[in-house]
């Protein structure tokens, strides 16, 4: 028998080298409601797990090939048993012995030769203690897809009031799942700050959060929630299913993606709030081909930006200001976002960024210089009005940017406005007019 094969209560695996401590086990839990699975080698019982997730493990310490501190400290590495319960049966009662199995995670510690009922009582004592302690969730999962119901099925995806379902993107600061909220009762997207972090970066984490939290608008992601549990500091946002827009767009296409995105990041910097990471990755499509910004995870005050004169290099070396990179004496400002939406359009036009570099280095040393081949060089024929509206967003001078995100929206939206408005067609995307 295997430990996928529960029933009643559920499935207790046992793993003992004694064949005779095996059977007495098996009898002492023959009308108990568990079944019980043995072992007498420790990695036949890590192989098992590897597909299983048994209401307990009982380990014997002194297992052939690998004992039963080894087998407990991989059982935790394999995925679903971060929180499967443990304890050790072993004829060793030293002291060392004992506190490593507790430091290790087991819940308890029997001490051999054992009586087995009164093993019993306290296994069906302990595993009722145990399924109090696994996180709760707030309301239940009936109507929940069936791959959040799968996933509840899993301690190790339950946070707090959330079922972690899968991990949908990341970066160098952190990673990002999707999630299901059981007391909202919809899918939402949790921003995780990875790795070992400072006070001081946790605190700039919150801080940020309840900056970005202030923006409500049609194309920008809202914050649901900013929280702490597990010892994991994330934010709970709204979760765009769908797609990045392709690389390379016909150029009204582009023009029309850049506007409702210039409006929104518009509507952010009349509330104070720098985004200083716009981008084409930065950038999504929901499944009725609206776009969305994403990502303030860099954002910042326009106050805090200004009053700092910050020379730190943050944001996208491909497609942030000369004054972002620190290739000026200009301040950061709200025109650092326009230049980084021009350089989205310039991608979306010409399939590549406006500055290229093997290397952030490199990249650098080419914004540094200024070089950038127009768009018009790589794209034939491309309307010369559009081609000015992006050049004049990435100006290198911030004042000859267009005044705000705002005005280059009007401005290619007056673009636009001669042309017929292109429609969602089956198969690709396209942009109705707003």
């Amino acid at each position: 028998m295997t430990p996928s094969a529960e029933a009643g209560r559920g499935v207790i695996v046992c793993a003992d080298d004694d064949a005779v401590i095996r059977a007495a086990l098996v009898a002492a839990f023959a009308d108990s409601g568990y079944t019980l699975v043995t072992y007498a080698d420790g990695n036949q019982v890590l192989e098992a797990l590897k597909t299983s997730r048994p209401a307990l493990v009982l380990l014997d310490l002194r297992l052939p090939p690998v004992d039963g501190f080894e087998v407990l400290r991989r059982l935790r590495q394999l995925r679903g048993h971060r929180h499967t319960p443990v304890a050790f049966l072993s004829a060793s009662t030293a002291q060392d012995d004992v506190v490593l199995g507790l430091n290790l995670g087991a819940i308890d510690y029997f001490a051999k030769p054992i009586i087995p009922g009164l093993l019993r009582a306290k296994v069906e004592f302990l595993l009722a203690r145990q399924a109090e302690r696994l996180p709760a969730m707030s309301a239940d999962l009936d109507g929940a897809p069936a791959e959040v119901q799968w996933a509840a099925e899993d301690p190790d995806r339950l946070l707090d009031k959330y079922v972690l379902v899968e991990e949908i993107g990341g970066g160098a600061t952190g990673h990002v799942l999707k999630a299901w909220d059981t007391s909202l009762g919809i899918y939402v997207a949790l921003k995780f700050l990875r790795g070992i972090v400072s006070p001081q970066q946790v605190k700039t984490f919150y801080r940020e959060a309840r900056t970005v939290a202030r923006l409500h608008h049609e194309h920008i992601c809202r914050i649901y929630d900013i929280r702490q549990a597990d010892g994991q500091h994330f934010i709970a946002m709204q979760l765009v299913e769908g797609s990045p827009p392709a690389l390379k767009l016909p150029p009204d296409e582009a023009a029309g993606i850049v506007s409702r995105i210039a409006r929104a990041v518009h509507h952010a910097h009349e509330q104070g709030v720098l985004h200083r990471d716009i981008k084409p990755d930065n950038i999504a499509i929901d499944l009725a081909g609206k776009p969305w910004i994403l990502d303030f995870g860099i954002a910042t005050s326009i106050e805090r930006a200004v009053l700092a004169r910050e020379r730190s290099i943050v944001g996208s070396p491909g497609y942030m200001a000369p004054e972002q990179a620190g290739c000026s004496n200009m301040p950061v400002s709200p025109l650092s976002d326009v230049y980084g939406l021009g350089a989205t359009l310039y991608h979306f036009i010409t399939g590549q960024p406006p500055v290229e570099g093997r290397t952030t280095t490199e990249a650098l040393a080419v914004l540094e210089m200024g070089e950038i081949v127009p768009p018009s060089k790589l794209v034939p024929n491309l309307d010369p009005e559009l081609e000015r509206i992006c050049l004049k967003a990435m100006a290198r001078d911030p004042r000859d940017r267009h005044k705000s995100a705002l005005a280059l929206s009007e401005a290619l939206d007056a673009h636009l406005a001669p042309r017929a408005a292109p429609r969602l067609r089956l198969g690709r995307w396209s942009w109705p007019s707003r």
